[in-house]
């Protein structure tokens, strides 16, 4: 028996007399709830979780009713909050999942600022670096033509973490120049260079890439995803402005994503559990590889100067430049068509 507007007179009597406890509060959050008094009920489960913030219960049916009112915002604001609590609480977790789902089918991806959000500047952050970097990315649209799908130009975006996950990532992006893919990555760049590139030109390098990878871990999710709130740069860093740059890319269809999810039970919107590339097993590392990025084949035809045609073999990309300067020095050849696809 369901006697919801007794209980909630009862609990209101209660309260007349006394603070009442959290278990109370969110009992009697649930009888307003259930009679259809919305309002009432958010501002009684906010009481509940004022009066113990780590009791899970008023925080996950908060964050469950504010997703039913639409109010996704704030339903992931909760939910992250339970979540920090109790990491592994499946439950807490599949209801994130289904405000994301909620989330994306309200708002679309396509639907987000198609603008890089100016006014979006963290406390400490360079102010002249990141309109330097709005100026590049901007100019370089008008400049710079869409790159070609094959062979593919992969983005790596990562938050720096501890020396074992930067040696992770160094690896991955190793992995992926072997399947014949072009990397940009920014310890590589740097090395490579006397001088530093400055992070608003590395950034701005997005331009040239027509796929987006980011590491999703739960550091990094708490710098981009929609739900946190960053207020100092050492909350958020470059990271965020790699993820708007690529954003407004992708909405262009200039851009790709291929989220890397690599630790952590959630991950950031746009992306969704079943739509990332799961890396948190090692040991099943080899093979997402091989289902999740495609090696890059290629054939070399060279015409020779009497107009005859010779084919090479299938072979992987990285094979092609030093197969292709043996086939030049022969001297045979007036040039050549280098076709590529994904195996």
């Amino acid at each position: 028996m369901h006697d919801f507007p007794n209980a909630r007179n009862a609990y209101k009597d209660l309260f007349s007399c006394t603070q009442g406890s959290p278990q109370a509060w969110n009992n009697y959050a649930e009888c307003l709830k259930w009679s259809e008094d919305y309002e009432g009920a958010i501002d009684a489960f906010k009481k509940s979780i004022s009066l113990d913030s780590n009791y899970t219960e008023p925080l996950y049916n908060l964050a469950g009713l504010l997703n039913e009112m639409k109010h996704f915002k704030e339903a992931l604001e909760i939910i992250d909050q339970l979540i920090s609590i109790e990491p592994h609480d499946n439950q807490s977790v599949s209801l994130r999942e289904e405000i994301l789902k909620a989330s994306a089918n309200s708002i679309k991806f396509q639907s987000l600022p198609v603008h890089i959000p100016r006014k979006v500047i963290r406390i400490g952050r360079n102010q002249s670096s990141i309109e330097a970097l709005y100026k590049l990315v901007e100019t370089g649209i008008q400049h710079i033509p869409v790159p070609a799908n094959l062979p593919p130009v992969v983005f790596i975006s990562y938050r720096w973490s501890t020396t074992e996950e930067d040696n992770w990532v160094a690896k991955f992006a190793n992995d992926l120049k072997a399947r014949g893919y072009d990397v940009v990555f920014d310890r590589n760049i740097q090395s490579e260079r006397s001088e530093p590139l400055p992070v608003h030109e590395l950034v701005a390098l997005m331009l040239k890439c027509n796929w987006f990878v980011p590491i999703l871990t739960e550091p990094y999710r708490r710098r981009v995803d929609i739900g946190i709130k960053a207020t100092s740069v050492e909350e958020d860093g470059w990271v965020f402005d790699e993820y708007q740059v690529a954003l407004k890319l992708g909405q262009m269809n200039r851009l790709a994503f291929k989220g890397i999810w690599r630790s952590g039970p959630v991950v950031p919107l746009p992306f969704q559990i079943d739509s990332v590339c799961d890396f948190r097993n090692d040991y099943d590392y080899e093979t997402e590889m091989n289902r999740a990025f495609s090696r890059c084949m290629a054939t070399i035809t060279g015409i020779t100067k009497a107009g005859r045609e010779f084919t090479t073999d299938p072979i992987e990309r990285i094979l092609v430049q030093e197969l292709g300067r043996q086939l030049e020095n022969t001297g045979k050849f007036d040039r050549f068509l280098i076709s590529y696809w994904m195996a």
